[in-house]
């Protein structure tokens, strides 16, 4: 039996990065669906139920950093059928902001990490220790 392919979440406010995201990830074997924006992410998040989040930092209207307190939060009301707590689907911030400002974000919010947008071998090496799979 073949094992599921994981699935990745992409939520970024610019098409050409979702595109060239979507483009990369599947090229990994990843299935891979966009939300662009902040608006509608949650109910994305539900719908999808992705083995991983990538959210962009800096989005108009919402930052990633508060949508990915959102995202948590509907995590956690979530309906349930098994009597296990629910999964929390990691959530990583995808930016090309400063290294330092984003690990700090990942501390002051309780994600999971970062990975910096612009470095295509460092984002399948990263989306592949995420999701907890050899290379």
């Amino acid at each position: 039996m073949v094992p599921a392919r994981p699935t990745v979440l992409v939520i970024d406010d610019d098409s050409t990065h979702l595109y060239l995201t979507r483009s990369l990830l599947e090229d990994e074997g990843y299935r891979v669906h966009c939300h662009q924006g902040a608006f509608g992410a949650t109910q994305c998040l539900m719908e999808v139920s992705p083995d991983l989040v990538l959210l962009d930092v800096n989005m108009p209207g919402l930052s990633g950093e508060n949508l990915a307190q959102l995202l948590k939060r509907a995590q956690d009301r979530a309906p349930t059928r098994a009597p296990a707590a629910p999964r929390r689907v990691p959530i990583v911030l995808y930016s090309s902001n400063d290294e330092d400002a984003l690990r700090q974000s990942v501390l002051d919010h309780g994600l999971t990490g970062y990975v910096c947008k612009g470095d295509p071998p460092k984002l399948r090496e990263r989306v592949r220790a995420f999701l907890g799979r050899a290379p």
